[in-house]
C-alpha cells in the first residue's frame, strides 16, 4: 500500500509538472505568434512607404487619386501609390500598384489593386493584417523649411490644404494602442518629392522639365564653339 501510494504521488507530481510545462510552451508559441504578426504588419507598411512614388492617377470621370492619401476615416486611413513590384515570373503587368489599408472591427487589413484607378473594395486582394487594435493614430509630417520632428508641424490627412497631390511628405508616424501590448509607435521616413513640373510632350520623351531640356542644349551649343567664353571658362 505505501509503493503504490508513493507511485501514485509521483505519478500526479509528474502530471502536474507536464501539464505546467505544456502550457507554457503554448503560452509562448502564442506570444511569439502574436509577436510575429505585428513585426511582419509594421514591415509590410514600411515597405509600402518606402516604395511610396509621386504619382497621381485621374480617373474617368476626372477625380484625381493622390500619391499618397492620409485620413481619419473608417474605410482607408491610408492609400500609397507604390512601385517596385517584384515581378520574378515575368508577367505582363506593371511594377506599380496601389495599396490601402483599412481599419474595422479592430482589424488591420491590407488591399492591393493591380489596376491603381481601380478605388472598390471587391475588385482589391484583400490581406488580414492584424488583429487586436484597440485605437490607432496617423500623423504626418510634411516637407518644407523649418519642418522638425519635434517641432513639426504635423497633420492628420494628407494632401494638406495647399499641398500637391503628387507630393510625399517626409515622414509618417503611426501610434497602435493593442489590447495586449499596449501602445507600439513607428516613425517612417519617406523620400520626399514631386513629380515633373511639366507634362511629356513633344521632344521631351524622357520627362525633364523644359528648362531642364534647354539647359542641356545651352550646353552642348557651347561645348560645340571653338573658342572660350568670357566668364573664367564657365561654360553658361
Amino acid at each position: 500500500m505505501v509503493a503504490l501510494f508513493i507511485m501514485a504521488m509521483i505519478a500526479m507530481l509528474a502530471s502536474q509538472a507536464f501539464n505546467t510545462a505544456a502550457s507554457g510552451a503554448a503560452a509562448t508559441r502564442e506570444a511569439m505568434d502574436r509577436l510575429a504578426a505585428i513585426d511582419r504588419t509594421l514591415f509590410i507598411i514600411e515597405t509600402d512607404l518606402r516604395n511610396a512614388v509621386p504619382k497621381t492617377l485621374r480617373q474617368r470621370f476626372g477625380e484625381v487619386l493622390p500619391a499618397l492619401y492620409v485620413a481619419e476615416s473608417d474605410d482607408y486611413w491610408l492609400t500609397i501609390m507604390r512601385g517596385g513590384l517584384a515581378n520574378p515570373l515575368h508577367q505582363r503587368r506593371t511594377e506599380e500598384v496601389r495599396v490601402g489599408y483599412r481599419y474595422i472591427e479592430e482589424t488591420i487589413w491590407r488591399d492591393t489593386w493591380y489596376n491603381p484607378a481601380e478605388t472598390e473594395q471587391d475588385k482589391a486582394q484583400q490581406q488580414k493584417l492584424l488583429e487586436g487594435v484597440r485605437d490607432m493614430v496617423v500623423r504626418v509630417l510634411p516637407t518644407g523649411p523649418g519642418v522638425s520632428i519635434a517641432g513639426g508641424p504635423w497633420y492628420n490627412a494628407w494632401p494638406a490644404t495647399g499641398r500637391p497631390a503628387d507630393q510625399l511628405p517626409v515622414a509618417i508616424e503611426l501610434t497602435l494602442t493593442l489590447e495586449d501590448m499596449g501602445e507600439i509607435k513607428r516613425l517612417y521616413s519617406l523620400l520626399p518629392g514631386k513629380g515633373p513640373e511639366n507634362p511629356v510632350q513633344g521632344n521631351n520623351p524622357g520627362g525633364q522639365p523644359n528648362n531642364q531640356n534647354n539647359q542641356n542644349q545651352n550646353n552642348q551649343d557651347s561645348n560645340n564653339q571653338d573658342t572660350p567664353t568670357d566668364n573664367g571658362g564657365v561654360l553658361e
